[in-house]
């Protein structure tokens, strides 16, 4: 090598090191530059190991969906600033693309193909923890799941994330995905607990029936009227928590179910609101 500053000047720009740790390297590695590289990579890896005990409060929830899978991904950092950052936002998306690929998987295998190994690269490089704390994803056999990120920070990540899952047989593809972006919108401003009314656990609805019940009984009403004043507020009780019974946050004066029935006739093919899944920036950490 003709001097240390030429090294010095490589190894910065193959790495991004600082001057000083450029130099150390050079130093340790009687002026090799391969080894040199290969030093601060270990030493980049040691020290972000120590950074993996500091709360990361801040990052983004990610969404990735193509064809009939989609996934969900949140991935943290420490800061705000890191998390708009080019770099921690590459990494997102490469992580997600891979989760994509690999779905199902869980979370603890997810990090065995490599993952593991990309963050810690990362948090050498960015000065910061990160960490991977929830993958999700939804399949359908036939028909689509539609993604939606919600206060976007980059491409397809943001402050909350949703997919939808809509089966069909025979609907145009790209229509289906539209129409599941849009309630993949309601999903992300409404937040329901349930798909359909199928799904609210019996003793939900009867604890629900059980204290209406015992709110109209001192009204004074006969026992019919009251029976029947029940099943009308149980009907505004799922409203409350049920997708498909609410108001479309696109055009109110349908409810959701409406808008599928809708879309059944003018595709001519059956829909079916298969699943959901709602994830918000810090719900894992």
């Amino acid at each position: 090598m003709s001097s240390i500053h030429e090294g010095i000047k490589q190894l910065r720009e193959t790495t991004g090191a600082k001057i000083l740790d450029c130099r150390k390297a050079l130093q340790e590695c009687d002026g090799d530059i391969e080894k040199a590289v290969e030093w601060l990579r270990k030493h980049g890896v040691a020290s972000a190991v120590k950074k993996q005990d500091r709360q990361t409060g801040q990052g983004v929830v990610a969404a990735f969906s193509k064809g009939s899978k989609g996934v969900l991904l949140e991935v943290n950092c420490e800061t705000d600033f890191v998390a708009r950052n080019e770099f921690f936002q590459s990494l997102v998306k490469e992580l997600l693309e891979q989760a994509h690929e690999l779905f199902p998987v869980s979370l603890e295998v997810f990090h065995e193909k490599g993952v593991r190994e990309k963050i810690l690269e990362a948090v050498a490089r960015i000065g910061e923890n990160v960490v991977c704390t929830h993958l999700d994803g939804l399949e359908v056999p036939s028909g689509v799941v539609a993604s939606y990120v919600h206060g976007a920070a980059g491409p397809g990540m943001g402050k909350i994330a949703v997919l939808v899952a809509l089966e069909s047989e025979g609907a145009d593809e790209a229509q289906l995905m539209e129409l599941g972006k849009k309630i993949a919108m309601h999903v992300a401003a409404i937040n329901p607990a349930y798909c359909q009314i199928s799904e609210v656990p019996e003793d939900v609805v009867k604890k629900e029936e059980d204290i209406l019940r015992a709110q109209l009984q001192e009204s004074g009403k006969p026992q019919e009227i009251v029976e029947k004043m029940i099943q009308g507020r149980l009907r505004k009780f799922f409203e409350e928590c049920v997708l498909e019974q609410q108001p479309f946050v696109c055009d109110p004066s349908k409810t959701v179910q409406d808008v599928l029935k809708d879309a059944e006739k003018e595709m001519g093919s059956a829909i079916r609101l298969a699943a959901v899944r709602r994830l918000a920036l810090g719900q894992s950490v």
